[in-house]
């Protein structure tokens, strides 16, 4: 329904904004490493589909802030559950992993067309400037609270932060 925003809570997760411009669906997903690994993205862009009839090639996307490569250090028992190209080695057995470009390839892999996805680019953990990140503040840390209005003529999302 056009009059109820949608809303999400994140602290480092990729929230990922997909809408159809006729307006016809709407979604907000939360994508940590876990959800990432299983395929949240692509699936929830499948169910858009199937269930609420969107048009894949219709669907434009934001990628909102979320920690990003440069802060985001993994163990081999998460860094196992993703390809290789996702992943930069640290030493020993840590790894960088990049949630952003896992997740983008899964709106590519799900037909949505790469010139409608965008991406925010600030990193939540080092962008100490109004974003809250677990990562980087532990049980302290707030939340970035992320909405999605249904207004035909708005292509727009909104990022707000909460303790």
């Amino acid at each position: 329904h056009p009059e109820v925003v949608l809303a999400i809570q994140v602290a480092d997760c990729v929230p990922i904004f997909v809408a159809e411009k006729s307006g016809k669906a709407r979604g907000l997903i939360h994508a940590g490493w876990k959800g990432s690994a299983a395929n949240i993205v692509r699936k929830g862009v499948e169910l858009m589909v199937s269930e609420l009839g969107a048009v894949v090639t219709n669907l434009h996307c934001l990628l909102g802030p979320s920690i990003r490569s440069c802060c985001y250090e993994i163990k081999d028992d998460v860094a196992e559950q993703f390809q290789s190209h996702y992943l930069t080695e640290c030493g020993g057995n840590s790894y960088t992993l990049d949630l952003h470009m896992a997740n983008l390839d899964q709106l590519i892999e799900a037909g949505v067309r790469n010139e409608n996805i965008r991406f925010h680019k600030r990193c939540t953990c080092c962008s100490r400037n109004g974003l809250h990140s677990f990562r980087r503040n532990g049980e302290m840390a707030g939340r970035n609270i992320c909405f999605l209005s249904g207004k035909e003529d708005s292509d727009r999302y909104r990022v707000t932060c909460q303790r």
